[in-house]
């Protein structure tokens, strides 16, 4: 089967930006995900459809088709003071937060602090890779139809793809949506 649409996709891989490497699989649990959801950078999905179980790409993505380009008006400081009371002792390094998009009316974003200073806390909305060049290798490792029920839940059951490092899958965590519990940021 090759890779398409709400395909079931298997693979191993190894990203680095700038020469260093930012991520990899642990090849005894291949990421899993379903194609052409969104659940992937998209350059990643562009750059495999097509192929198949036992193929290796190595390829770069620009930071359009992957993080997305830096964005200079989401690095923001903002008064600690501006939160609200019962937030501010947790206001350090990490914190994180959504406001609206400082120069787009409505457009929410999620803010990450990264210092905090003389009662002004920097944060960023940017993703830590944008702007940024992705270098990846891939192995598919295997591809098949995703079930009506993975389809429905927009997740795979079963395995890391369920987010679920030990194969099981509660119904409890299939039912949260939208929630990637298996470690990695796609988006």
């Amino acid at each position: 089967m090759r890779i398409a649409k709400d395909a079931v996709v298997t693979f191993n891989y190894v990203v680095s930006t700038e020469g260093k490497e930012v991520d990899r699989s642990d090849p005894a649990n291949p990421l899993i995900y379903i194609h052409g959801r969104s659940q992937m950078v998209a350059g990643l999905e562009e750059r495999i459809e097509g192929s198949e179980a036992g193929s290796h790409h190595e390829f770069s993505v620009p930071p359009e088709k992957g993080y997305g380009v830096f964005d200079q008006d989401l690095e923001v400081g903002v008064p600690v003071d501006a939160f609200p009371e019962q937030f501010r002792e947790r206001i350090m390094p990490g914190f994180r937060f959504q406001a609206e998009h400082p120069s787009k009316d409505g457009q929410m974003v999620v803010f990450t602090v990264s210092s905090v200073d003389d009662g002004k806390a920097r944060a960023s909305g940017n993703h830590p890779m944008a702007g940024k060049t992705l270098s990846f290798v891939v192995d598919v490792v295997a591809v098949r139809e995703a079930t009506a029920e993975e389809l429905e839940h927009g997740h795979i059951h079963g395995g890391v793809g369920c987010g679920m490092r030990d194969g099981s899958c509660s119904g409890d965590h299939c039912s949260r949506d939208g929630d990637d519990a298996h470690g990695h940021d796609h988006h």
